[in-house]
């Protein structure tokens, strides 16, 4: 008997243990699948057949069931400013059901704008722009100032320049608050200025990458911004 419960035990052990490894093996199929085809949640059938651009600009798929309609016709008639705006409605939409959410929204909730939402808006201003705007155009830009010096590299290059002598104390003082002004600059307006909204760059309105508009977010900055939604580009292979 004793034989018997012990075997039985094992068979369950063996059981549980299949069980678990089965979900496991699910699990990382799963992550693996939704990491390279980051739709395949949103829309299945896209796993097979990814619309091409003509079709997505003509269809405008959403995640959310917004209407993007609006935002196209302002596009193919060039007026970018309100076309900008009604950008801002649209992913206010895709994100929450409550047009006011943007106001309310912290950069790193950028990463829950639906994939399909964020494709659709990037292929229209693409589209109609000629490649001058859109979120990938943006992303591309992120991602050659990322392949650039980092901030504190910059603030150390400088510190080094500094003068070091004793009787030099306010030259010193001076060259440190240059330093760090550099690395503010490269830290928050760099990226920004290549979009052509930085302060240096004042009145260069549509340059390459200057819509969309940053998304006003909670105590962060420009910069951070667009960051994130680079990130955001690049996950969703836009």
């Amino acid at each position: 008997m004793i034989e018997s419960l012990r075997r039985k035990l094992q068979t369950s052990k063996f059981r549980l243990m299949v069980a678990i490894s089965l979900i496991m093996i699910t699990m990382l199929i799963f992550l693996w699948l939704t990491s390279d085809n980051p739709y395949l949640l949103e829309n299945p059938t896209w796993l097979f057949s990814k619309p091409s651009n003509e079709a997505i600009i003509e269809s405008l798929p959403s995640a959310k069931n917004v209407n993007y309609r609006p935002l196209r016709s302002l596009l193919q008639a060039k007026r970018w400013e309100d076309a900008d705006k009604e950008t801002q409605k649209a992913l206010a939409k895709a994100l929450s059901s409550d047009d006011s959410y943007l106001s309310l929204l912290r950069a790193k909730e950028i990463q829950k704008i639906p994939c399909t939402d964020l494709l659709t808006v990037d292929r229209l201003w693409v589209k109609f722009s000629n490649g001058r705007f859109g979120f990938s155009v943006q992303r591309q830009i992120v991602e050659r100032d990322n392949e650039l010096s980092s901030p504190k590299k910059i603030k150390q290059s400088c510190l080094s320049k500094c003068p070091q002598e004793l009787f030099k104390t306010l030259e010193r003082v001076r060259c440190k608050r240059g330093c760090e002004s550099q690395r503010i600059e490269a830290e928050f307006e760099r990226i920004p200025e290549k979009m052509g909204r930085g302060h240096l760059a004042v009145g260069t309105q549509f340059s390459v990458g200057y819509y969309p508009s940053p998304i006003e977010v909670i105590s962060d900055h420009k910069a951070d911004t667009y960051r994130e939604l680079a990130k955001r580009a690049t996950q969703c292979h836009v």
